[in-house]
């Protein structure tokens, strides 16, 4: 006969304080109702942002479960070397509440012979730079792994679109993480320890390793995931407890997200901290070559620097201490 140890009751609790928060975060009262939002998947709609109750029903989209929205710019008229995304973005900041703006050292990137625009980064492939800069299939992710939960939004556009592939795709975690609490309480308490899951990037001066829970709440309250599919210069391991349940989570994320087709000038704010993205593979030319900016927001004023903070910032009423 095999024993399973009882989970600690203080596992209990952090659980129960994680659903709590988000719960609350999407005005929810039980993990079941979110099931309406999983199995309706709701499109992800195109807004004009210069329309006031298209710009404030797009603020209420990224802070639901859909955790996103698009809107289009027009390079044709562009005189300026700021892109006409952030144009957009930093003039209807009053009502989206974006966050201080990241400045990325990728910005600056002297490889980068063609950039047009100032104050993003150019996402585009780059000979021997890592996954994401290639033309290879990008696993579902969350961007800023080595802020540790400190990029709270991203937006990016499609510059230029490649000749065939490169579609997004968006899977809302915190979605699924409820899901879970649902159908799996054990699981749920085993995703929200310390230690759930770690995550490795081999890359020469950027290497790091981030252990945190998959499901938590952040120093500045709000409840996060921290999730990566292994890939490119990623390893992935989690905890003993979640390992034998992993793949199956990673497998329902993949069947539930949205798959996105851009096109040049098509722009998405993502909740980075709710939402995984990913990217098929694409086929480029010399002459036709797939560009996309992008921009990071920080959750916190403070936390704006972009490299090597390895551990979380635990909400510390949740995770206390041990004494």
């Amino acid at each position: 006969m095999s024993f399973k140890a009882p989970v600690p009751r203080v596992n209990h609790a952090t659980a129960e304080a994680v659903l709590d928060r988000m719960l609350s975060w999407y005005g929810l009262s039980h993990p079941r109702e979110i099931l309406p939002w999983i199995n309706s998947r709701p499109a992800l709609r195109l807004f004009d942002l210069r329309e006031p109750t298209a710009l404030a029903d797009a603020a209420a989209a990224l802070r639901s479960p859909i955790g996103r929205f698009r809107f289009r710019v027009d390079f044709g008229c562009n005189d300026s070397k700021v892109h006409p995304m952030l144009r957009i973005l930093r003039s209807t900041d009053h009502v989206l509440m974006l966050g201080r703006e990241i400045e990325h050292p990728l910005e600056h990137d002297d490889r980068d012979q063609h950039r047009d625009f100032t104050s993003v980064v150019t996402v585009r492939s780059v000979p021997s730079a890592g996954a994401a800069l290639s033309t290879d299939r990008l696993p579902f992710h969350q961007d800023g792994l080595g802020t540790a939960g400190s990029v709270r939004y991203v937006a990016m556009c499609l510059d230029h679109g490649p000749i065939a592939g490169g579609s997004q795709f968006y899977v809302n975690l915190l979605a699924h993480g409820l899901l879970l609490a649902h159908r799996n309480w054990n699981r749920f308490v085993d995703a929200t320890q310390a230690d759930a899951l770690t995550v490795t990037r081999f890359s020469g001066s950027q290497a790091v390793s981030v252990t945190g829970p998959m499901f938590y709440v952040d120093e500045t309250g709000v409840p996060a995931a921290h999730f990566r599919a292994g890939g490119g210069e990623y390893e992935v391991m989690p905890s003993p407890q979640v390992a034998p349940w992993f793949v199956e989570f990673l497998r329902s994320l993949s069947h539930a997200a949205e798959s996105v087709s851009l096109l040049s000038g098509d722009c998405i704010v993502v909740d980075n901290l709710s939402v995984a993205h990913a990217r098929s593979a694409f086929t480029e030319s010399d002459t036709h070559c797939r560009r996309l900016s992008r921009k990071w927001y920080a959750i916190d004023p403070t936390r704006t620097s972009v490299w090597n903070q390895a551990s979380f910032r635990l909400d510390r009423t949740i995770y206390r201490d041990p004494e």
